[in-house]
C-alpha cells in the first residue's frame, strides 16, 4: 500500500545530483530548513512498520479524523504499526476535481516548529531549489486549538495543490494532517473539521 501522507518533499541530495547544481559554500540556510529536518525525522519514525488493517480498532492513541468532510469521500483506509502509530487516507473524485485527506499519527510528542518547514522545488542555476514557506492558521473547534498549516506543493502534472499542518498534539500523541485538492479556498475549511473519532 502506498504511503498515505501527501507530503512529497524531495531530498536535496537528489535534486542537486540530478540537476548538477552547485551552491556557494557560504550559502546561508533557507528559513524553515531546521523545521523540515525535524518533520522528516518525525515522519520517518511514525511511518516505520505501518501495515494495512480493516479498521482502527487496534490503535491505542486518540484517533483524529476529518469529521464530516463532505459527500462522495471514500471510506478511510487505515494502517497501523506495532509502536502504536497510524495513518488514515480517504479521497473524493469528481471528474477532474480531486480532494484527498491524510493523517499520520504517533505516540508521544512531536517536535515544536518555529518556522514553517521549507520545501524543495526544481532548482534554478546556483540554488538548491529549497524554498521557505509561511504559516497560515485555522481554529479547530473540536480540538479547541489553533493549528498552523502551510503549502507543500503547487499543482503539477496529475497532482493538485498540497497542504499540511504542523505536528500538533492531542493527549499524549502527535499528529500531522495533509490535504490535496483542486480548490485551495477549501483548505482551512477541511482542517477546521479535524476531530477525535468517538
Amino acid at each position: 500500500m502506498r504511503n498515505k501522507l501527501l507530503s512529497v518533499s524531495l531530498p536535496a541530495v537528489f535534486l542537486l545530483s540530478s540537476c548538477g547544481t552547485k551552491l556557494p559554500a557560504d550559502a546561508p540556510p533557507v528559513t524553515g530548513s531546521e523545521s523540515r529536518i525535524l518533520v522528516d525525522a518525525w515522519e520517518k519514525q511514525a511511518n516505520a512498520g505501518l501495515t494495512a488493517v480493516q479498521s482502527p480498532a487496534r490503535i491505542p492513541i486518540p484517533i483524529v479524523i476529518f469529521k464530516n468532510p463532505g459527500a462522495g469521500f471514500s471510506e478511510p483506509e487505515w494502517e497501523v504499526s506495532p509502536a502504536g502509530a497510524y495513518s488514515m487516507y480517504q479521497a473524493q473524485n469528481r471528474g477532474t476535481s480531486r480532494t484527498a485527506l491524510s493523517i499520520l499519527a504517533s505516540p508521544g510528542n512531536g517536535p515544536a516548529l518555529k518556522e514553517a518547514p521549507s520545501v524543495f522545488s526544481m532548482p534554478s542555476p546556483g540554488t538548491s531549489g529549497e524554498e521557505p514557506r509561511e504559516w497560515k492558521t485555522v481554529y479547530v473547534p473540536a480540538l479547541k486549538k489553533n493549528i498552523r498549516y502551510y503549502l507543500i506543493n503547487l499543482a503539477a502534472g496529475d497532482t493538485h495543490d498540497q497542504w499540511a499542518t504542523e505536528i500538533f498534539t492531542v493527549g499524549s500523541a502527535s499528529y500531522r494532517a495533509s490535504v490535496e485538492l483542486t480548490d485551495s479556498s477549501q483548505v482551512s475549511t477541511l482542517f477546521a473539521r479535524l476531530a477525535v473519532k468517538k
